[in-house]
């Protein structure tokens, strides 16, 4: 469903993605893991078009996202930055109602997914409240909820956990396990590595813009001869191995 081809982008001197390939698939929850600093974030800025390439392009079933395409690309996909921008001086149901109003949900259906919404993430008590007076981790379940509410069929996660409660994380884990069951694509990028390698089935490992890995956790355990090793003993050692990455003539980095 998404496909990224010679991804390069600059800031200036610093190389943030050098040539990223990477296919992300239907039908699975895909973990995009990296240091801080590895180019996650510009990657999923990227595929939404809120940042621009060097070089390179992002496919989106198949159709390049530029700034012709991207209006209508952006209808499929739901994207919950890491500090996601809110209007505080709305009301929780303003909000939403806002939001969905901008990905065109229709009129028939937005109060009902509103109202859906609000009801799944506990959010009755506060929903004809101004968002400035939320706690944390009602902010990000507002946040989480507008990035829903058009049913995307893609699903970009940037830290989706941070905040939220026990009883969050698990209603967010239905949902996510229920996108996967709809064939729909969802990026889980996150730090929490046990969250990581219980609820995702592949994993894509970014370090200084290159991509060191893709495939399962079992795959990784063979490609690093861990067999019983964690998804956070293993993303470690190979990202200290790759501390100096060096590549070859085709982009790809040497072991």
């Amino acid at each position: 469903m998404i496909s990224i081809r010679s991804l390069v982008k600059n800031y200036g001197n610093i190389v943030a993605l050098d040539h990223l390939n990477l296919d992300i698939e239907a039908g699975k929850i895909f973990g995009f893991l990296g240091t801080n600093g590895a180019g996650k974030t510009t990657t999923m800025k990227i595929i939404t078009y809120m940042k621009h390439p060097t070089e390179g392009g992002v496919y989106i079933d198949n159709q390049i996202v530029n700034s012709k395409t991207a209006p209508v690309l952006r209808q499929k996909i739901g994207y919950l930055q890491e500090d996601p921008p809110i209007y505080e001086w709305l009301t929780g149901r303003e909000f939403l109602f806002f939001v969905g109003k901008i990905f065109k949900v229709p009129d028939t259906k937005l109060d009902e997914q509103v109202n859906y919404y609000i009801n799944l993430f506990k959010l009755e008590s506060m929903e004809d409240y101004l968002i400035k007076d939320y706690s944390h981790g009602m902010k990000h379940k507002i946040a989480l909820a507008a990035s829903l509410l058009h049913e995307p069929d893609i699903l970009l996660l940037d830290e989706p956990v941070t905040g939220l409660d026990p009883e969050g994380i698990r209603t967010l884990k239905n949902i996510l396990t229920e996108y996967r069951n709809k064939n729909r694509c969802v990026v889980l990028c996150t730090h929490i590595l046990e969250i990581a390698e219980n609820l995702c089935d592949e994993f894509g490992i970014l370090h200084k813009g290159h991509l060191l890995f893709k495939g399962t956790l079992k795959e990784l355990q063979n490609y690093l001869s861990m067999p019983e090793g964690g998804l956070e003993e293993m993303f470690l050692k190979l990202t200290q191995k790759n501390e100096t990455i060096q590549i070859n003539n085709s982009g790809i980095v040497l072991p």
